[in-house]
């Protein structure tokens, strides 16, 4: 089925990049080589049942394809906190991998070094209230606003069950309309609303 597919090809990919790491750090002078794997998107594994098209990725901004691996390795470190709980972003990737190597920030980069939960510094690191996730791919125009509690989506190329716009709870289990609770909380709705109109128009 699409399932086992999908982790068979996991695994290939695990064994591809752990043969890459291998040959890599095996050649002179790459001994000390930093390797991050990361994801543009998930997948939708049909956990979206009312929601036709959502088998796979790109067609929705819900949670399984929003969320991603974010993987940091060096041969021989030994990180003092080895898994991050705390939800961060890509957006912190370059800042981090800066100031792991200690080059500090680069002039006007945007996003935020999450060096200190991996030192086990800090247990959580301050980021902000709301995050924009949008995806255009295969005629589909998504947008959606995350906050801690829910995430507002407006789904602007018409598809088959999802609203125009739809409020989601946190937590995954998204099925379009089916969970969409944007009239029980019309407030989150219009505050989140507010932020991405505001977002956008910067």
């Amino acid at each position: 089925d699409d399932y086992t597919r999908y982790l068979q090809m996991v695994r290939q990919v695990t064994d591809d990049v752990g043969a890459f790491v291998d040959r890599v750090t095996a050649l002179p002078g790459w001994e000390d080589t930093w390797f991050v794997v990361v994801s543009d998107h998930g997948e939708g594994l049909n956990d979206h049942t009312n929601v036709p098209m959502s088998l796979n990725h790109g067609l929705t901004v819900y949670e399984p394809e929003a969320r991603v691996p974010w993987i940091i390795y060096r041969k021989g470190w030994t990180p003092a906190r080895q898994v991050i709980a705390q939800e961060v972003r890509l957006i912190d990737v370059a800042p981090t991998l800066l100031d792991l190597i200690g080059t500090g920030p680069a002039p006007g980069a945007q996003g935020i070094s999450m060096k200190p939960l991996i030192d086990g510094a800090a247990s959580l690191v301050s980021l902000p209230r709301y995050e924009v996730i949008e995806t255009e791919f295969q005629g589909t125009e998504k947008i959606a606003v995350y906050g801690k509690r829910f995430k507002y989506i407006e789904n602007r190329v018409p598809q088959e069950g999802v609203p125009a716009r739809e409020l989601q709870p946190r937590g995954g289990h998204e099925n379009g309309s089916l969970t969409n609770v944007m009239l029980k909380y019309p407030e989150v709705t219009s505050s989140l609303k507010d932020y991405l109109d505001q977002w956008e128009t910067r």
